[in-house]
């Protein structure tokens, strides 16, 4: 996800510099600005480990084999790892 990042990061640096019009220019300055922002970092970091959490559940659910009981397993081991977040949160 941080090669991702960098790699958006480089791209738009390099449209400031190099856009065809001043309006692209500006519009990567500005859209590279606002990626650096607290919100737009904090969202990233937060969705990176909500997805982590769900990521086993996902793979579960979407198996060809309808394995019930696994699929309520990692139903009950999401929710504990969500739950643990929100407590963490409170702290």
């Amino acid at each position: 996800m941080i090669a991702l990042f960098s790699s958006v990061i480089d791209v738009l640096q390099m449209i400031e510099e190099d856009g065809l019009t001043c309006e692209q220019k500006s519009k990567a300055r500005l859209l590279s600005n606002s990626l650096h922002s607290f919100d737009v970092v904090f969202c990233l970091h937060f969705m990176k480990l909500l997805l982590g959490i769900t990521n086993e559940l996902s793979q579960d659910l979407q198996k060809n084999e309808r394995d019930i009981i696994n699929a309520m397993q990692s139903v009950g081991v999401c929710k504990h790892q969500l739950q643990e977040l929100r407590v963490e949160d409170d702290r």
